[in-house]
Order: structure tokens, then sequence, then C-alpha cells
């Protein structure tokens, strides 16, 4: 399992969802351990929440080609009331988005700086190449986060020029198929995204 740290400074976390269609289907080959593998993924996801200390903050978004997040106004405190809002938003989730594009959700949840875990939890390789909201629009996902991470969170300004190494830990499960592979030049955007940003990527099966 991926541990829920809240990254390098004990921060909010924030888990992002895949809602792609694939995340839904129910052929043979698809499913694990008899469901579908949202359905294992609302399982896992609604088990962590649970196990979230009570003063960590938390995030839910889930995506495919949009995003939607869980509480509009940002994280908040995993209190049993938040944990049952979000054990109801969670299993009330569909998965029939036409594409996987996760970029906007990641970059969105590294720009705030209280955010200090991101956990991804996806089935499938990126649609297409979305353009990066930082630096240069050619990066792809994975160093998009991590240019902006060694950019613009490791040196982060607190004011009354104080600086601090507020930079994201990012984590990632892949969902049946293996994404985590850094060796391969292609199906592995979970697996590098997760090595460039100090994080693990686990293979779910």
């Amino acid at each position: 399992p991926i541990p829920l740290t809240g990254g390098i400074n004990n921060k909010s976390i924030v888990f992002i969802l895949d809602l792609s269609g694939s995340m839904s289907r129910m052929s043979r080959d698809k499913r694990i351990q008899g469901a579908t593998r949202l359905q294992k993924a609302k399982i896992d996801l609604i088990n962590a929440v649970f196990n979230l200390k009570k003063d960590v903050k938390f995030q839910v978004i889930s995506f495919g080609n949009r995003e939607n997040l869980m509480f509009k106004n940002g994280p908040r405190k995993a209190s049993f009331s938040n944990k049952t809002y979000a054990y109801r938003w969670i299993i009330t989730r569909v998965a029939y988005q036409p594409e996987t594009l996760p970029s906007k959700a990641i970059m969105d949840s590294m720009f705030n700086r209280d955010i200090g875990q991101i956990i991804i939890i996806s089935d499938g390789q990126i649609s297409r190449k979305e353009s990066c909201p930082f630096d240069s629009s050619n990066y792809s996902i994975e160093e998009c986060a991590s240019q902006y991470n060694e950019i613009e969170r490791s040196n982060q300004d607190i004011g009354n020029s104080k600086f601090i190494d507020n930079r994201v830990t990012i984590d990632s499960i892949s969902i049946g198929e293996n994404y985590c592979n850094t060796f391969s030049d292609s199906n592995n955007w979970m697996g590098k995204i997760a090595k460039r940003n100090g994080g693990r990527c686990s293979v779910l099966r």
C-alpha cells in the first residue's frame, strides 16, 4: 500500500481518481478479483480515507476529460463527518468519460502550496499529449510536475526572507496494467512521475 505521509512536510493529501471508461469495463481480462477496476479502486480509496488521522487534510479529485473536486473549497480535515461524506461521494462515481487526461488535476494540486502528497489511481495510458501549464508547453506530464517541484516548490518563499523545501511527493497506483515500469519507452507515465517526484508506483492486479 501507498504510505499516507502527507509528503516531506506532512501536509494535505490529494487522491486523483481516473473515471475514464476503461475503469468500468466488465470483460474478464479487465476485472480484478471479480470486480471492475473502478470498484476495486473505490474499495482501496475508501479504506485509505478511513485510515487517515483526523488532523490530516485530504481531497479527492476525479478526472477523465474533465476534473471534479469532492470538496469545492479545497482539502478538509479527516473528521468522521468528512470521511463519511467522502465515502458517499466515492461510491457514486461512475466511469464513463471518453479520455484519460490527468494533467490538470495533477498540476492544479501542485500549484496549491498546502498540498504535500498526491496519489494517482489510474488504469490507462494518457489519451493524448496535454500542454504543460508551467515553463514549457512541450513537457510531458512527468517532466512538467518534476520541473515545477524542483524550480518552484523546492525553495518556496514563506515570507520574512525564509525559504523551505516544500516539494510534493507523487505516488501512483496502476490498476490492472503495469504503467510503473520506468525502463519501458511507453506505458510508463505513472512510474516516471512517481520516480521523479520522490514517490513510489504500485501495480494493483
